[in-house]
């Protein structure tokens, strides 16, 4: 792979200062489970950012997958991907599924993003949180 492997974050703060845009609205699954949990104890499906943001979903695993593949090879080099399963759908629809299989009414509730990132200090990690959960609701 030509390049090595990039800081997380920097091509994406490249092209914002360009004036590009780049949005990433894929969500691991793996990430859902905690939420799940949640939704499922007390009847919210919460997150710092709209629940009408249509958002796709991929699995970690098959990330990984392609990643070996990238690293191991050249058969992706240049290319540009969009690891993702078919579809998008909506915190409030997810809420909707849950609430099916769980059997009780669970609500997509947003969250005040400063309340959700209250305990992390200033710095990069949380301009590049506040700044994707404001993408998110865009």
């Amino acid at each position: 792979m030509r390049g090595g492997i990039a800081r997380p974050g920097r091509h994406d703060e490249d092209l914002r200062r360009s004036g590009g845009d780049c949005r990433r609205s894929t969500v691991g699954h793996q990430g859902l489970a905690g939420s799940w949990r949640d939704a499922v104890e007390h009847g919210r499906f919460a997150a710092p950012y709209s629940r009408d943001s249509a958002m796709s979903f991929v699995d970690y695993r098959d990330v990984a997958e392609v990643a070996a593949l990238a690293l191991a090879g050249d058969d992706l080099v240049d290319g540009a991907f969009e690891l993702a399963a078919g579809g998008m759908l909506t915190r409030t629809e997810i809420a909707a599924m849950i609430s099916r299989h769980a059997g009780r009414t669970v609500l997509a509730e947003d969250v005040d993003p400063d309340v959700a990132l209250g305990g992390m200090p200033a710095g990069a990690m949380r301009d590049g949180l506040t700044a994707m959960f404001a993408d998110y609701t865009a």
